[in-house]
């Protein structure tokens, strides 16, 4: 059986894992989230140049 100041210890360091992942799992959000608007942003670019070459086309086509 453990000790009172033992199981104060395993707390203590449980608790700071646990922060830890927390940590880890608000950044893994963060970059996904940041990666879902990179995504977003180079889609809305290409949609849009694909809209310029469009009209470039069928101005020269004219």
């Amino acid at each position: 059986m453990l000790s009172k100041n033992e199981l104060k210890f395993l707390r203590h360091i449980f608790e700071h894992l646990l922060n830890d992942v927390e940590d880890y799992a608000n950044r893994a959000h963060l970059y996904l989230f940041n990666l879902n608007n990179l995504f977003q942003e180079i889609k809305y670019k290409l949609s849009r140049s694909y809209y310029y070459l469009s009209i470039i086309i069928y101005l020269l086509s004219c």
